[in-house]
């Protein structure tokens, strides 16, 4: 079932993929015209010879057809915008992504190491680790396009310690791997004191130290144990680097696949654009294939140790030292609400990037609007569309959990197709919108919420008393409706909750890259990108969006750590 799952969901995606020329709402041919014959009036004779040599002329059906048996010859096809083959310039592109994500990969590794390894030599001990587990959430949680921005604005700007574009030296490539390997660090090293505290409760640990086991062989049985959770999370991982690390290479000018995919949305270049995602989803099958294997190689060699399974479990906050930091954050959001909402968002009232002062408490931005009225609004804004995502990725996942294995291919594509991919896609076809954003971003985030309906829904019917009810005359829609499905709501409503700021992170994320919501809309990506290029000489504009940013994400890293079952999760 597994099998045919994966071939129709893998089938459906790349005729998804071939058919982006005919699915799209914008005329590609009106686009091309206005770049290449920009003299030349629109007539339909034009429109139509436009759309011959372009290969629009023929059926969808036949089109999709040659591109398939084009991309198997190894002819992807022309770009439209710049009349070269596609895949020379995939190729390059994807070889800059794949060496950015192996140097991203290797921070990451040394992040993750450099908190691990003391952890474990503790426990190996016999003693629990004091761990900095609510700075690993916190790194964590901040998107990489944040990372990116901070680390270009104190390293390049203020510094100059690195250059603040290109590619091609070891120093170009400093803060963009940095970027992305940090949170990736973080989110490793935080999976792994999860599973390791874990471990290290199974009864075999107390044996082994009773029977005198070196603490070398118990630490090597720990590592051996956490494998079957980290192993597989290290081939997504590589995969969210190749695929999602668009937004730092728009920061830095990399010219790797991730930007050369939005470049291809803002020119509607649908060949490179098609090049670009079927190169994405390709590595993510392959690695995703990968890392599936090594899992199951893992769980065997490490269920042969001891008899119980390592489970990730959320680890609960205890005083009000564990809640008064996000509280806090919290609270100064709702205050920026409170005072920026009644003011005028839009209107260019004031003088052009002026400076804080009593009248504008966080300045103007390049158009004489009021930062903090804008920051309020796009605050409401975005936390309103991402509980809408939020409640519709719930619904899905509950739906797509009683499909068991049928839902495995879908389940591997959502994991293949990062939120980025799926935004670029649905922006060359829609146009960038909040509600494409929006929907980029369900897309994807359904999957956990699947996960964890169909464990819970495990869980209630392996109950004694669940078991009994068919003998009862309970039928199985009545048994669903009346017993299973209530009984897992409570849970799955506060993981809705718990996925919010991480959400609103994600739609953060595809506004700053243009992929979003347009202007005159408040979003704090979009206000991160405008106000990018005065870091210099109006920081205000940028930073009120970030420090925004960064209060959202305190609070998305303290509902990571005590969400039951959850696991530290990054953004874009």
């Amino acid at each position: 079932m597994e099998l045919c799952s994966r071939g129709l969901s893998f089938g459906a995606a790349l005729a998804l993929i071939g058919l982006l020329p005919w699915i799209s709402v914008r005329d590609p041919a009106m686009t091309i015209l206005r770049e290449r014959y920009g003299d030349r009036a629109p007539t339909p004779e034009v429109v139509e010879a436009v759309r011959a040599e372009l290969g629009l002329d023929e059926s969808p059906i036949a089109s999709l057809c040659g591109w398939f048996v084009g991309v198997l010859r190894g002819d992807w096809g022309t770009s439209w915008a710049r009349e070269e083959s596609v895949l020379s310039l995939i190729t390059p592109a994807l070889g800059v992504s794949l060496l950015l994500a192996c140097a991203a990969f290797l921070v990451a590794a040394l992040v993750a190491l450099g908190v691990l390894v003391p952890a474990l030599t503790q426990y190996a001990k016999g003693a629990s680790p004091r761990g900095a587990t609510g700075v690993l959430g916190l790194l964590a949680a901040l998107p990489s396009f944040l990372y990116a921005v901070l680390l270009m604005l104190v390293g390049a700007v203020w510094l100059g310690w690195f250059p603040p574009y290109g590619w091609g030296t070891f120093l170009a490539g400093v803060l963009p791997a940095l970027a992305l390997g940090v949170p990736t660090g973080a989110f490793f090293a935080g999976l792994g004191l999860h599973t390791l505290s874990t471990a290290a409760r199974e009864p075999w640990v107390a044996t082994w130290t009773l029977g005198g086991i070196s603490r070398s062989r118990i630490a090597g049985a720990l590592a051996q144990r956490s494998s079957p959770t980290l192993l597989p999370q290290a081939g997504i991982t590589l995969v969210a680097l190749v695929g999602g690390s668009a937004a730092v290479e728009v920061v830095f000018a990399v010219p790797g696949l991730g930007r050369l995919l939005v470049t291809s949305v803002r020119g509607q270049d649908v060949p490179v654009l098609q090049g670009a995602v079927l190169a994405v989803f390709l590595v993510a099958v392959a690695v995703g294939a990968v890392s599936r294997g090594l899992g199951r190689r893992a769980f065997r060699r490490a269920s042969t140790s001891s008899s119980a399974s390592v489970a990730v479990r959320g680890v609960a906050a205890r005083g009000w030292k564990s809640w008064s930091v996000p509280a806090a954050a919290g609270g100064l959001l709702i205050a920026v609400v409170g005072v920026g909402f009644p003011r005028d968002p839009v209107a260019s009232a004031h003088e052009r990037l002026a400076p804080p002062s009593l009248a504008l408490p966080l300045g103007a931005d390049a158009l004489g609007r009021d930062v903090l009225a804008r920051l309020a609004h796009g605050t409401v804004e975005t936390i309103a569309i991402a509980l809408g995502v939020v409640f519709v990725c719930l619904c899905v996942g509950v739906l797509t959990s009683w499909l068991g294995p049928f839902a495995a291919g879908p389940m591997d594509v959502a994991v293949a197709l990062r939120p980025i991919v799926v935004g670029a896609l649905l922006a060359t076809v829609l146009g960038p919108s909040a509600w494409g954003a929006a929907v980029a971003v369900a897309a994807v985030m359904w999957v956990p919420f699947a996960q964890h309906a169909s464990s819970t829904f495990a869980q209630i019917r392996a109950r004694s008393y669940w078991q009994l009810l068919p003998f009862l005359g309970v039928r199985p829609l009545q048994l669903a409706v009346r017993y299973t499905v209530p009984a897992a709501i409570p849970g799955l409503l506060q993981h809705a909750f718990l996925r919010l700021p991480a959400v609103a992170l994600a739609l953060t994320s595809l506004a700053f890259l243009g992929l979003g919501p347009q202007q005159p809309s408040s979003d704090w990506g979009l206000l991160i990108a405008a106000g990018l290029p005065y870091a210099e000489t109006a920081p205000w504009v940028m930073l009120s969006p970030v420090a925004a940013t960064l209060l959202l994400a305190l609070v998305a890293a303290y509902f990571g750590l005590n969400a039951p079952g959850a696991r530290l999760a990054g953004a874009l």
